[in-house]
């Protein structure tokens, strides 16, 4: 099954199994979602920045470095906090799929890791080379690195050594889970792997 995850510097979103699991703070809540939503939604995500970019043009594109830089500015000052709850989710989906597998939940969690092959910061680190390479070669053609990114990091395997610019990346924008993530996050993974057990 896929799960997927969005972390912020507030907490964090997974969807799964026609599940959505909010966490923060404050708590965990689970509710119904859609089936199938999950994989539309995070290509959406990924694909945007492209289609906007080939969209505006090279002529217009770098008009949107500094409205970029003030939307991003208040993530940077909880960037701390941002890793923290990216890892927390990490956990989370990492022992999900190893439940599915069929490992004990108290296992999966002890096993789950904070760094995950799966993130989508690894979709863009793979994504970077690409759009050096293409830069070099034609630069119009740079936009089609995230999708091309995204379509490797879909097909290659867990540890294919082309996913390294990935793991690196990774690195800086995900970090062991504090007290407070790490009790959200192990809250968040038995409520969804008991639901799961209920399904059978």
């Amino acid at each position: 099954m896929a799960w997927v995850g969005a972390s912020s510097p507030w907490g964090f979103e997974i969807r799964g199994e026609g599940l959505v699991c909010s966490v923060d703070a404050r708590g965990v809540r689970v509710t119904r979602g859609r089936r199938g939503a999950e994989s539309l939604a995070l290509v959406a995500l990924l694909l945007a920045p492209a289609l906007v970019l080939l969209a505006l043009g090279k002529e217009k594109a770098p008009y949107l470095a500094l409205p970029a830089l003030l939307l991003l500015a208040p993530l940077a000052l909880r960037f701390g906090a941002m890793r923290r709850w990216h890892g927390a989710e990490h956990k989370v989906v990492e022992a999900l799929l190893l439940v599915e597998e069929g490992v004990e939940p108290e296992e999966a969690w002890r096993r789950a890791k904070a760094l995950s092959p799966a993130c989508g910061t690894v979709a863009v680190g793979i994504s970077l080379p690409i759009a050096l390479a293409l830069l070099a070669i034609y630069p119009p053609l740079a936009p089609l690195a995230v999708p091309l990114g995204l379509f490797l990091h879909m097909k290659l395997p867990r540890s294919s050594p082309l996913r390294l610019p990935g793991f690196l990346l990774e690195r800086l924008f995900v970090a062991e889970p504090g007290p407070l993530e790490e009790a959200r996050a192990r809250e968040a993974f038995q409520r969804l792997a008991a639901l799961l057990r209920e399904r059978g």
